[in-house]
C-alpha cells in the first residue's frame, strides 16, 4: 500500500500534542484537532498567549494549508471556508528532493525520508524532513512528520 501525505497528518480526535522548545519558551505550544471531515482538518495552535487556527485540506496530491486565522479566541468551525491558499505542507510524491513553490515564492522540499528525531516523548527513526526556504533565502525552517502521528 502506497503511503500518502494524509498518513503523516492523520485526523485524530481527542488528542493534544505539546511541543516544548528547550531554548526558548516562546516557541512552546499545544496543538489539537478541533474539527475534521473527509477532506479537511482544523487544527488549533495555542502558546498560552495567542491562539490561532489552521485548516488543512487533504487533496490527491498532498496536504495544503487552506485557511488560517490570525488570533482566534473562540471555537468555530472553519472547515467549510472556500478558496484555499495552496501552500502545501507535504506534497506527493513522498520522495527525497521533491520540491514545490509556496504562494509567497518560498520553496519547500522533502530533504530526508528517513530522518531520525528524538523528542522528550520518544525516538523516531523514520520521519520525513520538510525544509522551507524563504524567497530571498534569508530564513529557513525544518519540520519533521512521523507516519500516523504528524508534526513532532
Amino acid at each position: 500500500m502506497k503511503i500518502q501525505p494524509k498518513d503523516y497528518i492523520p485526523p485524530k480526535s481527542n488528542s493534544i500534542y505539546v511541543y516544548k522548545c528547550t531554548n526558548n519558551e516562546r516557541f512552546t505550544f499545544k496543538r489539537y484537532i478541533e474539527y475534521f471531515n473527509d477532506d479537511k482538518i482544523q487544527v488549533r495552535y495555542d502558546n498560552g498567549i495567542n491562539s490561532f487556527v489552521n485548516v488543512y485540506e487533504y487533496t490527491p496530491d498532498g496536504i495544503k494549508l487552506c485557511y488560517y486565522t490570525g488570533k482566534s479566541l473562540y471555537r468555530q468551525d472553519f472547515t467549510t471556508h472556500t478558496g484555499c491558499i495552496n501552500n502545501y505542507l507535504i506534497k506527493d510524491p513522498i520522495s527525497k528532493d521533491n520540491i514545490w513553490i509556496l504562494s509567497d515564492g518560498s520553496k519547500r522540499c522533502i530533504t530526508n525520508k528517513n530522518a531520525k528525531v528524538r523528542t522528550h516523548l520518544s525516538y523516531y527513526n523514520s520521519a520525513i524532513e520538510v525544509t522551507t526556504i524563504s524567497k530571498n533565502k534569508s530564513q529557513f525552517s525544518v519540520n519533521y512528520y512521523v507516519l500516523g502521528i504528524g508534526l513532532v
